[in-house]
């Protein structure tokens, strides 16, 4: 049996703590910003989805202006008193409304932004297409 005492603190060892601290802070850090943009992505998609839908019903009632489609849709997603603000309200790149006579078909298109643009190399954001459809008012 080794009957030398173990030593502590060796000069060699200092500051490899340190060394991985750091590491570990910025594999953290990259983690945050990740799960940042995933909650700010999915709650976007929530808001263009409840467009969509707002924007189905609105032009699904009987006697509805050609136009009380769009508007639907961008009074729920306007940056002024909407549910998005600043670039994720900027996300939509296009409402479409269509109809068949029985069912209205509303299509919104778009980029996700990135929360942090540049970071890790990464510009361009996530595409989406939202859509939602709804039956036509019928007359009595």
């Amino acid at each position: 049996m080794d009957q030398q005492p173990i030593q502590h603190g060796l000069r060699r060892d200092r500051g490899f703590v340190t060394a991985q601290w750091l590491v570990m802070a910025g594999l953290s850090m990259i983690m945050l910003l990740a799960a940042g943009n995933a909650l700010l992505w999915h709650y976007t998609r929530a808001a263009v989805t409840a467009a969509a839908d707002e924007a189905a019903r609105a032009a699904s009632v009987r006697g509805a202006e050609p136009g009380e489609c769009e508007s639907a849709a961008f009074s729920v997603i306007n940056p002024a008193d909407g549910l998005l603000r600043g670039r994720f309200a900027d996300a939509v790149d296009r409402v479409r409304c269509s109809s068949d006579g029985s069912m209205v078909t509303v299509e919104i298109t778009g980029v996700l932004p990135w929360l942090f643009p540049g970071i890790l190399g990464i510009d361009a954001g996530i595409g989406f297409r939202i859509t939602s459809r709804a039956v036509m008012e019928r007359e009595p």
